[in-house]
């Protein structure tokens, strides 16, 4: 098995064990659930620089888009705000670096942290559904001098 055929696997088993119950849907390396006034969207996004031996480095990028509102752009899993992982949760790791060794445990705790920074975005949805409202893309936590809306 290659190094992305474990990234690949690994999606797969978080989409199992943390994701699904929690009203996940998957697809490729993308998680969504929609929350009725918003979507979140879970991304794993592999390292640029992955030499295709372990381990296999990758971030997790949390997105939201809003429904009603149509995103910049026409990609299928287009969103109107994003940041990574380590930006929501504090005390996140900025990356993960998967192994056969400790692909159980990164399951864990990935699927840990991804829920804990969906549970951190309604603190974020009222300035983030401003911007998107303007026709603006937002990083997630929006900075200390974006916050008029």
């Amino acid at each position: 098995m290659t190094v992305r055929d474990l990234g690949t696997k690994f999606a797969t088993q978080l989409h199992i064990e943390c994701f699904k119950a929690e009203g996940f849907t998957k697809r490729g390396s993308t998680f969504s659930r929609d929350q009725g006034s918003h979507v979140e969207l879970i991304n794993i996004q592999g390292s640029d620089w992955n030499s295709g031996e372990e381990p296999w480095i990758f971030y997790i990028n949390i997105r939201v888009r809003f429904p009603e509102l149509t995103p910049q752009g026409s990609a299928k899993m287009a969103h109107h705000a994003e940041g990574r992982l380590n930006r929501i949760v504090c005390g996140a790791p900025p990356q993960f670096e998967l192994t056969r060794s400790n692909f159980g445990d990164l399951v864990v705790e990935v699927g840990s942290l991804c829920q804990a920074a969906c549970a951190a975005l309604p603190h974020h949805l009222a300035l983030l559904r401003a911007r998107a409202c303007r026709g603006l893309f937002s990083p997630i936590p929006v900075p200390d001098g974006w916050t008029t809306p």
